[in-house]
């Protein structure tokens, strides 16, 4: 499936006092190493 980010609390209030309108989430992966990418947006 899509992989999603659900954001509460403090990072939740963060994220709204910067007026931030979209969240893009990247994950990869290999057997060794993983990672994940997360892009903030504002329209």
């Amino acid at each position: 499936g899509v992989p999603y980010l659900k954001v509460t609390g403090t990072a939740e209030k963060a994220l709204q006092h910067l007026k931030v309108d979209r969240l893009h989430l990247s994950l990869s992966h290999t057997q060794e190493h993983a990672i994940a990418i997360v892009i903030l947006e504002r329209i």
